[in-house]
C-alpha cells in the first residue's frame, strides 16, 4: 500500500539537517574548535566524536520528516463519500394511493426509496416527505437504519396538508443541503409527477449550477402523467427520469447512484483531507526517541 506525504515541504529542512549531519562526520572538530574554548568543547563532545554523525542534527532530520506527515490509505471504500450525499424527496400526497401501478403508487415509491438507500454506498442519505407541506424525516447520515425504517412507513396522511407542493419540498432540500455541508448532493424525487409547476425546472437548474443533480423516479401510469414535463425537470437538474413498470418495479441503474459528482481532479485533493488517510508520523518519532536519549547520556571526558 503506497505512502503519501500530506505536507511534503517539510522534507526540505529534513534533507538539510541530514546533509549537515553527514558533513559533520568529516568535519567533526574543525569549525567548532575555531570559535569555542577547548575546555568547553571537551565538555560538549567526547574525545572520540570525530568521524561520527551528529546525533542532534540526525534527530532533527527525523522530526522534520515526521512533520511531512507520511500517510497511508485506510482500508475503507469511498474515501470522499462524505462530500457526496443522496437526498430523497418522497411524495405522500393523496394521489399516491392510486393503484394504476401495482399494488399502489405509494407502495412502489417505498420500494424505490429503499432501493436508492441500498445503492447509495457509503454516501450519507437524507429523506424529505412532502404533500401540501414538506418535512425533513431523516437528516443526512451514513447509518441508514433510521432512513430505511421511515421509508417503510411512508404513506398518505403523514402530512396533514393536502396537495403536492414540490417547490416547497425543493426549497427545504436546498436548506438541508446548505446546513449539512454536503458539497454535491444527488436529489431524487420519488413521486407521481404532481406539483410540476413552471418554477420546478428553474429550481432544478439552480441546483445543477451549484454542483448538485436532480433525478426523477416516476411511479404512476403513463396516462396520468406529463412525461415530457418530468423529463424536462430531470434534464434541467442534470439528471434523468425513470419510470416504474406496471408491477411497481423501477430500474435505478440510469441514475448512476454509485458514481461521484465530484469534478475531475478534485478527488485527489479531497482524499488527502479525508479521515481515511492514516498518519504514520509516530513511527518516525519512535525512531528519533533513542537518538534523543543518546543526546542526554553522560558524556565521558
Amino acid at each position: 500500500m503506497g505512502v503519501t506525504l500530506l505536507h511534503p515541504l517539510f522534507l526540505l529542512p529534513a534533507a538539510l539537517c541530514l546533509a549537515a549531519a553527514w558533513r559533520w562526520r568529516f568535519h567533526a572538530g574543525d569549525d567548532w574548535a575555531r570559535i569555542m574554548a577547548p575546555g568547553v568543547l571537551a565538555l560538549l563532545r567526547p574525545r572520540n566524536a570525530a568521524g561520527r554523525v551528529d546525533l542532534a542534527l540526525l534527530t532533527l532530520a527525523l522530526v522534520f520528516a515526521a512533520l511531512a506527515s507520511p500517510a497511508r490509505k485506510a482500508d475503507a471504500e469511498n474515501s470522499y463519500a462524505l462530500n457526496d450525499g443522496v437526498l430523497v424527496l418522497a411524495d405522500v400526497s393523496k394521489s399516491m394511493t392510486l393503484t394504476d401501478v401495482r399494488p399502489s403508487r405509494m407502495a412502489a415509491a417505498r420500494e424505490a426509496v429503499l432501493a436508492i438507500s441500498a445503492t447509495a454506498g457509503a454516501r450519507p442519505t437524507a429523506l424529505i416527505a412532502y404533500a401540501g407541506d414538506a418535512y425533513l424525516a431523516e437528516p443526512f447520515a451514513t447509518d441508514r437504519r433510521q432512513f430505511d425504517a421511515f421509508a417503510r412507513v411512508l404513506a398518505h396522511g403523514l402530512i396533514a396538508a393536502e396537495g403536492s407542493d414540490l417547490p416547497r419540498a425543493l426549497a427545504l432540500a436546498r436548506a438541508v443541503i446548505a446546513q449539512s455541508g454536503i458539497a454535491h448532493a444527488r436529489i431524487v424525487v420519488a413521486g407521481d409527477g404532481g406539483g410540476l409547476d413552471p418554477s420546478v425546472a428553474d429550481i432544478a437548474a439552480r441546483f445543477a449550477e451549484r454542483g448538485h443533480r436532480l433525478d426523477m423516479v416516476l411511479v404512476a401510469g403513463a396516462a396520468d402523467t406529463d412525461a415530457a414535463a418530468v423529463q424536462a425537470v430531470a434534464e434541467a437538474g442534470g439528471g434523468v427520469a425513470v419510470r416504474a413498470d406496471a408491477d411497481g418495479n423501477v430500474d435505478l441503474s440510469p441514475l448512476g447512484l454509485g458514481a461521484t459528482l465530484l469534478p475531475a481532479g478534485a478527488t485527489t485533493h479531497l482524499a488527502l483531507l479525508s479521515s481515511d488517510w492514516e498518519n504514520q508520523s509516530h513511527y518516525l518519532l519512535l525512531l528519533a526517541l533513542p537518538l534523543m536519549l543518546l543526546l542526554f547520556r553522560r558524556r565521558q571526558t
